[in-house]
């Protein structure tokens, strides 16, 4: 029996050889998934160029590449565009889901009126949208900012209800043994401690 533990012990604390070690969890991380990328390219060009596909059903990805190069400006300045409107749709987003998640929060009647709603319409598609906004506002900035307003606004309230109903009410009593009043301590706990994570958790998945 001693000489199984002695075994065991010998087992958990052995440390394999730096070559058999190699690659490390954290250049996996990163060499999986460009060994993979590389592999998808080369499939890609071998495809391509054995079946003869045309380049307008698919590109080679030598004419991707020079075509990115030689549109690069091009391609800058609608990045920048899209960007710009991305940015201003989220916070239009955050400016008017915020404070429709807090009454919804905090106020009961107003969650039974209008939370139902808000679930009913973030399942319609919006993609399905899209066409109606650009029929109704045109073309520019105007459909495309409405658009990620749409997309942002659902998931934001949403989690940010879910934060501000997920804090403990221990925390909210011991803020309140404190000196604290109702509005400090909600404001504390359940908006910066729980609903602000949550509210740009939404924000992430979106990402």
């Amino acid at each position: 029996m001693s000489d199984l533990k002695t075994l065991n012990g010998e087992y958990e604390n052995f440390t394999a050889p730096a070559w058999r070690r190699w690659p490390s969890d954290q250049a996996r991380v990163v060499l999986l998934p460009v060994v993979t990328l590389i592999a998808v390219i080369l499939v890609w060009a071998g495809v391509t160029a054995a079946l003869d596909i045309p380049a307008y059903l698919v590109p080679s990805p030598q004419s991707v590449v020079a075509k990115l190069v030689e549109y690069w400006q091009f391609l800058l300045q609608q990045l920048a565009v899209t960007l710009g409107e991305t940015f201003v749709g989220m916070l239009v987003a955050i400016a008017i889901g915020v404070p429709i998640a807090m009454a919804i929060a905090y106020f009961k009647t107003l969650e039974q009126m209008v939370y139902p709603i808000l679930i009913a319409v973030n399942s319609v598609p919006k993609v399905a949208i899209a066409p109606i906004l650009v029929v109704w506002l045109g073309f520019g900035w105007t459909p495309k900012i409405v658009m990620v307003v749409l997309l942002c606004f659902f998931p934001i309230v949403l989690s940010t209800v879910s934060g501000l109903r997920s804090t403990p009410h221990e925390l909210v009593d011991l803020a309140r043994s404190l000196s604290a009043n109702a509005s400090d301590s909600r404001r504390y706990h359940q908006l910066h401690k729980r609903g602000w994570p949550l509210c740009f958790r939404g924000r992430d998945f979106l990402g």
